[in-house]
């Protein structure tokens, strides 16, 4: 095998507060069962790789962000910048709610006006429901929406 093992640890950082983070560690218990282990601890989710895929899933990783990259710049918003006025969208508050502060949720935009209606994200608010992490992709794409807006003087 041309690689050696190394027991370190690495961890991703969000780089904003709506951002998943992933621990990635070595785990080397001799022989040949060595493996890289991702762990997920938001969904609570672990994926050994052996260590010997682990430039076949480096090489997918960088084709993959290459990809990505090419298509963002051409991509355009589902949402539109109408619906986030007409909603009163306010972008710092719904990346708190993503966040966690769920109490705020009526602060970030005019449920009334939103495909699921007042007493749905009224139950969220109030914690008869969970914000699902459905809730928080919609609130999400509704930040990315903003923020394209944003960049592009829209």
């Amino acid at each position: 095998m041309p690689y050696t093992l190394r027991n370190l640890g690495y961890e991703t950082v969000p780089s904003v507060e709506t951002s998943y983070s992933t621990r990635v560690t070595i785990e080397d218990e001799g022989g040949e069962d060595e493996c890289i282990l991702l762990r997920a601890e938001e969904i609570d989710t672990e994926l050994p790789i052996d260590i010997e895929e682990w430039p076949l899933i480096v090489q997918a990783v960088e084709r993959l962000l290459a990809d990505r990259a090419a298509k963002t710049e051409a991509v355009q918003p589902v949402v539109t910048k109408k619906f986030l006025k007409s909603i009163d969208f306010t972008k710092a508050d719904a990346i708190k709610v993503i966040g966690g502060e769920v109490e705020i949720l009526d602060e970030a935009f005019a449920w009334v006006f939103t495909e699921q209606g007042h007493e749905y994200w009224y139950d969220r608010q109030r914690g008869a429901e969970k914000l699902s992490s459905s809730d928080k992709a919609l609130l999400q794409s509704w930040v990315d929406t903003a923020d394209y807006y944003e960049k592009n003087n829209d």
